[in-house]
């Protein structure tokens, strides 16, 4: 229902008693620790009329002719005739710890301990003039500062600064959850948007002490900072570190972020790489542990490793944070490298100390996997003085050297003294004849077992012939490139391919050019033969990691539980002579007796009687009746 008080206002003269400035009243409650804000419920309905005055409000509806007891809503003079009762009624109150704007009221308490009292205080007051609140519109023991967006704009005059215009804002409804970046660049949008004319007629310094130009920069962190960003564009300005106010009204300039620079903030970087074969890219998450976040997504146009992705994600999110001049940084990376690598706690293990400590001592160190290897290759290296030397082929002896000294090795050998563009043959063989080799701890691959598939495919029906043909599967298979390892099992045990018949016979060039180098090439050779069995070594575990992640997509687990009914398989062994094609690959059922772990159970018969043996899990399935 609405009523029509038009005529009814024009008729009463204005009343000029004065309301709040709501600038003065913001600028008055900053800088107080704890504030609550109360909302008077109906707040004009709760001062009745003088009965003189009832049936000047008077309207008619189809069930009769009304008028109002209270204060409607729509009078001229409302707003100042309920301000008047208000200063009345906390008249005590009003610039200590309460501020009041019509029928809104801010409690203020500088120390957080006496909130309580000053919230009592003000609702004596109400009980003692039965006033009432919404509770609904009601917020309390909220901290200074999260409802209030201000700035001053100031002019500065031969080092004097003179007050041009202050602009404040209360925070409502979705402002509220604002985090506090975005609520400081919140407070520029609102002044230049209230200030319009300021901005385009003059440049602007924008002095504070957060990092809001920067946030500004990078307009991916939020969808409103990217408006705002392009909204701030078509001013000139500039941003400075804020330095100390000389005005004197500036020295209560304290609202939304300066309580928060006297805190100890602790950054928190997440930063994450990934590389397959589509790409790779990394992900960057900066937050301060409380309500800022700066989230990044970087895909990289270059081919990267997955630990050179993880490399470059740290070193984006780094910068990152630079950018936003923070100083304290803690870091998470899930990989276990770089981040040991970063702090100084990783230490690359010297494989020459444990051969050293052998050949001193004979002591052998706790960890080593297999001694037997070790104790075969130890044979190979000698100490003179402190320095470890192996045995060559090419030269007498070779100095074993570390990463470091191996840098420098292989950039004098690749890019200086001994020139540019060489094979890794030749290049192993300059080094060699420097006197040094980058010996490294390993296994020795092992041959693939696949002689016997090779002999059946061979073989065929004329199975008898089998003997003859065993040299020359074995000659194939030597001299063949494994898929496993990517060498060939010649290669393995004598450090070089072998050449093949058909290469002498229709002299290929690796026949043609054989010279009398040809024996230092072999003896370098050998002397890196080494080195080739652990590459192979590292490619045949890498191979295993992808066979494995591959069986384990497919892989379905099954479990079963004691008295679950189950078929077992007919194994060929136990299939009678009878047994033909089309007869059952499936008999049962049969009982779970016994879950003996790791996919093996003991069965028996639905007589209760005990099937002899162990049975797996691939070898059975569920029975449903």
């Amino acid at each position: 229902m609405c009523v029509d008080f038009r005529n009814l206002n024009k008729a009463f003269p204005k009343d000029a008693y004065h309301l709040p400035c709501i600038d003065k009243l913001v600028d008055n409650a900053s800088g107080y620790y704890v504030l609550s804000f109360l909302d008077a419920y109906s707040g004009y309905n709760q001062i009745l009329m003088h009965p003189k005055d009832q049936d000047k409000t008077a309207f008619i509806t189809e069930m009769g002719n009304y008028c109002y007891k209270v204060m409607p809503f729509g009078l001229k003079n409302v707003g100042a005739t309920y301000q008047r009762l208000m200063d009345k009624v906390f008249n005590k109150q009003i610039g200590r710890n309460l501020e009041v704007y019509i029928d809104d009221m801010v409690i203020k308490t500088k120390q957080p301990k006496d909130h309580g009292k000053d919230i009592e205080e003000i609702f004596t007051q109400l009980r003692k003039h039965n006033m009432r609140l919404n509770p609904k519109k009601c917020a309390f023991g909220v901290r200074g500062g999260k409802f209030l967006a201000s700035s001053i704009l100031v002019t500065e005059t031969g080092g004097q600064q003179h007050l041009v215009y202050f602009v404040s804002k209360i925070l409502q409804n979705a402002e509220l959850r604002y985090k506090p970046m975005e609520k400081l660049a919140y407070t520029l949008i609102v002044t230049a948007r209230r200030l319009r004319h300021y901005f385009q007629s003059n440049p602007i310094v924008v002095r504070t002490s957060q990092p809001i130009r920067q946030v500004l920069l990078r307009p991916e962190t939020s969808g409103r900072l990217t408006k705002w960003s392009i909204e701030l564009s078509e001013f000139d300005i500039s941003y400075e570190p804020r330095t100390a106010m000389k005005a004197q009204f500036l020295a209560d300039f304290v609202v939304e972020l300066a309580e928060q620079t006297k805190e100890d903030h602790a950054w928190e970087l997440y930063v994450d790489g990934a590389s397959n074969s589509e790409g790779s890219g990394a992900g960057v998450l900066l937050t301060n542990k409380q309500d800022l976040q700066t989230e990044q997504s970087i895909r990289f146009t270059f081919k990267a490793t997955n630990n050179q992705a993880e490399y470059e994600a740290l070193l984006a999110g780094l910068r990152l944070a630079q950018s936003l001049n923070i100083t304290y940084l803690q870091v998470y990376c899930d990989s276990q490298l770089i981040v040991q690598q970063v702090t100084w706690q990783f230490q690359e293990n010297d494989w020459r100390t444990s051969y050293k400590r052998y050949l001193q001592t004979g002591d052998i160190l706790e960890g080593l996997k297999d001694m037997k290897t070790f104790k075969r290759r130890a044979a190979s290296y000698t100490l003179i003085g402190h320095n470890l030397y192996k045995r060559g082929f090419s030269q007498p002896l070779l100095r074993c050297v570390d990463k470091e000294e191996a840098d420098i090795i292989m950039d004098e050998v690749h890019e200086g003294v001994c020139g540019n563009h060489i094979g890794g043959m030749i290049l192993a063989s300059k080094i060699t004849r420097a006197g040094g080799t980058p010996t490294k701890n390993g296994l020795a691959e092992a041959a693939n077992k696949v002689i016997l598939q090779a002999l059946k495919k061979k073989v065929g029906e004329a199975k008898g012939e089998w003997a003859k043909l065993i040299p020359e599967l074995l000659w194939g298979y030597n001299t063949t490139r494994q898929t496993t390892t990517q060498e060939s099992p010649v290669r393995l045990v004598y450090g070089s391919h072998a050449m093949i018949p058909v290469e002498i016979a229709i002299n290929s060039p690796r026949a043609e050019n054989i010279s009398s180098d040809n024996n230092n090439i072999r003896r370098a050779e050998l002397d890196v033969i080494e080195e080739v069995r652990d590459k192979a070594k590292l490619q045949q575990k890498g191979m295993q990691e992808i066979i494995k992640r591959k069986y384990n997509r497919r892989v379905q687990p099954r479990t079963f539980v004691e008295h679950d009914l189950v078929l077992r398989r007919t194994e060929e062994a136990r299939k009678p002579p009878t047994h033909r094609k089309l007869a059952a690959t499936w008999e049962g059922p049969y009982r779970i007796h016994h879950v003996l772990g790791k996919g093996a159970y003991s069965l028996q018969t639905l007589e209760g009687d005990d099937v002899p043996g162990i049975w797996n899990i691939s070898s059975l399935r569920n029975y449903f009746v």
